[in-house]
């Protein structure tokens, strides 16, 4: 199983990149790799928007460094029955 991490152009819905990784690799590992590759290879970006798989304390270092304005979604973490 492998998977296919695509990098969307939000105003044109063209794809700008599209990254095969094995079936195991979680959606975060890639993300900086690929951000800088399309950021030297095919246009500068400004302003980025991720989906919750996203959020993790590395890509926001990258981001807040780089100066990207971005707007990634709220995680859920999953709550312990046994509490409530």
């Amino acid at each position: 199983m492998y998977l296919d991490h695509r990098t969307v152009d939000g105003r044109h819905h063209i794809i700008l990149d599209t990254y095969i990784t094995p079936g195991n690799v979680h959606d975060r590992v890639p993300i900086i790799e690929r951000l800088q590759y399309i950021e030297e290879n095919i246009i500068p970006f400004k302003q980025i928007a991720l989906d919750s798989g996203y959020y993790s304390l590395d890509l926001m270092r990258y981001l807040e460094k780089n100066k990207k304005f971005s707007v990634i979604a709220h995680r859920r973490f999953m709550r312990n029955k046994a509490i409530y």
